[in-house]
């Protein structure tokens, strides 16, 4: 998978959110993501797109790599344009 394939979005909505959760490890890999918000199709769907992210910079304490939490919140505005019709 190299895109976000979005599910079927009613026509009267105008936003989507989703709060992504997920730990950045010492060598920048991603793990533990998790998705909260809206519907599990959309869940379900962005959680590979994530996997599909390169490699992020590691925080660090005292000049050495630690792993931490990050959440994300993202919101897509839809509009007519970009509805996808099945």
């Amino acid at each position: 998978m190299t895109k976000f394939n979005a599910p079927e979005i009613p026509a009267d909505q105008n936003e989507i959110k989703v709060k992504l959760i997920f730990y950045i490890e010492t060598d920048g890999s991603l793990t533990e993501i998790t998705a909260e918000g809206e519907t599990e199709e959309i869940r379900n769907e962005i959680i590979p797109v994530m996997k599909l992210m390169p490699i992020w910079k590691p925080a660090t304490t005292n000049g050495d790599p630690v792993r931490s939490k990050f959440i994300m919140p993202i919101s897509i505005r839809v509009t007519k344009d970009n509805l996808f019709k099945k």
